[in-house]
């Protein structure tokens, strides 16, 4: 005989009435089910569990098999949501003609801060390019960028 459900009692504790009501509705029905599969096999030999487990291991590996050949065959379909910016309340254009030029001449110290760079400490320009190595184009488009909007 089997003693698969057999183990100790623990006491679940749980801070609403409803919740410990289910668990132990739950727990009652489970216990029941396991007396009544324990008095249906208790007189099963050991070739009779190996063919139940042989059975279970089948039917678990053609579930897990039709699972993996089906999501096979689905395309993946990615949804990208749009993305929508607000508009400024307060829009002042010569606000922001003002903060496009800080932004560009801090682009353009930088673009000259890395030249320096290339020319006095080739090892730290190496570190800063290859950690980025889109750096530079990304750098001169931005600086085309903004020109463009300030004239």
């Amino acid at each position: 005989m089997l003693k698969l459900f057999k183990r100790k009692r623990t006491v679940l504790l749980s801070t609403h009435p409803i919740v410990s009501k289910a668990v132990s509705l739950i727990s009652k029905h489970a216990r029941d089910f396991a007396k009544w599969l324990q008095e249906q096999t208790k007189t099963w030999s050991k070739w009779e569990w190996q063919i139940l487990l042989f059975i279970f291991c089948t039917v678990v590996f053609l579930v897990c098999g039709q699972i993996i050949r089906g999501s096979l065959k689905e395309p993946v379909i990615i949804l990208i949501p749009e993305v929508r910016i607000r508009p400024l309340q307060h829009y002042r254009p010569e606000e922001m003609k003002s903060n496009s030029i800080i932004i560009l001449d801090n682009l353009t110290r930088y673009k000259k801060f890395l030249d320096s760079l290339r020319t006095h400490d080739r090892i730290q320009y190496s570190l800063i390019t290859s950690a980025n190595p889109g750096l530079i184009d990304s750098l001169n488009q931005l600086i085309d960028l903004y020109q463009t909007q300030i004239k």
